[in-house]
């Protein structure tokens, strides 16, 4: 935007032509323009609008009709009501009685229970358990009020509190309340302020000075042989922890060395991943120590319907291993090393495969080669053991290993 000293003798020599705007150089007529076009000098008055979030400008006259005196003291009168939020604008339509946040979260959960026409599939019924206990537990104090009067401040302080402390109870939080509040499109009604964007996850790092044998000889102390084995697997796997605990022998095809996980995230139907020979033998001793219907038992027995169950290793039965998710990277470092494709991998893992790589595969399409899977598996399992086998310490006993 040029610049020019606002006075009479300026004002009639600036030529018309293209549209541009013009200021005063200098303080005084701070928040007057001056736009001029090919057939007229149009005075403005210009000021950021703190209520809108944005510049209003205000037409005030014609020059030379208005002269400069009589723009700015009609400009001075129309920034003071920007300044004071008495502009005319159209009043808001008023909000009509909206259901509450429980009400939305029951509608919104309900949708997502059944098989939708995008094809997508239902909402897995653990996941909506989950959900409703985030929202029991953080979100208790705005959960049985309408939506419109639920206070923006307020959650968004209290999403930082938790975001603080509790980095992934913030995560879910905020995906659910997200959710729920774009599940209708209300007038007026908009997600807090604080759920815009995605809670931010704080970087663990990765420690890779721990010696692999001293990771094994931390495992083979535990006492539980359930547990020892689930978290052998873990490692020879890379599967998650959740999803091997909860794991049922009908499952687990011991003939063929298979595992076939339950739907996975986004996953229409269950994956069938072949196991290395050395996880099989872990899968067999699990067998011969069978108790129950899960592969990995808890010890405790608990009261349901009244009789006794045994379920399966719980969060209170979570071994306590020095940072137990990094067995899960070490797998991912084994599988880079060894040369695994990163599709097989992600299959044998259980990640959820990129679109591209369901492409390559048909859709819901699965790796049907058990002895692809098998030899990949083997050759991780093969490293992991490499690197957990203490180095020897001279010429004749390295000699003496390769001969193993």
């Amino acid at each position: 935007m040029p610049k020019t000293h606002f006075t009479e003798t300026n004002l009639t020599a600036i030529p018309h032509g293209a549209t541009t705007w013009y200021s005063h150089d200098g303080d005084k007529y701070a928040g007057l323009r001056l736009c001029v076009t090919k057939t007229a000098k149009t005075w403005f008055a210009s000021k950021w609008d703190i209520e809108a979030q944005k510049t209003r400008a205000v037409k005030l006259g014609r020059y030379p009709a208005f002269k400069l005196d009589a723009a700015w003291e009609k400009a001075q009168a129309e920034i003071g009501k920007i300044d004071r939020g008495e502009l005319n604008r159209p009043a808001p339509e008023p909000v009509a009685a909206l259901p509450t946040f429980a009400h939305q979260l029951d509608a919104y959960l309900a949708y997502h229970a059944v098989d939708r026409k995008n094809g997508r599939p239902p909402l897995k019924a653990q996941t909506a358990k989950d959900y409703r206990a985030s929202v029991d537990k953080h979100f208790a104090t705005w959960k049985d009020k309408p939506l419109n009067e639920i206070d923006g401040r307020a959650v968004s302080k209290a999403m930082d509190n938790l975001q603080a402390e509790h980095p992934y109870a913030a995560q879910r939080l905020h995906v659910i309340v997200r959710a729920v509040f774009k599940f209708d499109e209300f007038p007026g009604v908009t997600p807090p302020r604080g759920l815009r964007g995605q809670t931010k996850m704080e970087a663990r790092e990765f420690d890779r000075t721990i010696k692999w044998e001293d990771r094994l000889k931390e495992i083979d102390g535990i006492k539980n042989e359930f547990k020892r084995l689930c978290w052998l697997l873990r490692w020879h796997t890379g599967s998650r922890e959740n999803v091997l605990r909860e794991m049922t022998w009908d499952r687990v095809d011991l003939e063929k060395g298979t595992i076939t996980y339950e739907r996975i995230k986004r996953d229409e139907k269950g994956r069938t991943i072949a196991l290395s020979d050395h996880s099989w033998g872990l899968m067999r001793q699990l067998h011969d120590l069978r108790q129950c219907n899960f592969v990995f038992p808890s010890l405790r027995r608990m009261r349901k319907d009244g009789r006794l169950v045994q379920g399966h290793l719980d969060a209170l039965d979570r071994l306590p291993l020095t940072n137990p998710g990094d067995l899960r990277h070490l797998w991912h470092d084994t599988g880079m090393v060894v040369g695994t494709s990163p599709y097989m991998m992600r299959w044998l893992n259980g990640q959820n495969l990129k679109t591209g790589e369901v492409d390559m595969l048909g859709h819901y399409g699965q790796i049907d080669d058990i002895g692809a899977q098998r030899i990949a598996a083997n050759k991780i399992s093969a490293y992991i053991i490499s690197r957990c086998t203490p180095a020897p310490s001279n010429v004749v006993a390295f000699q003496d290993a390769k001969a193993i």
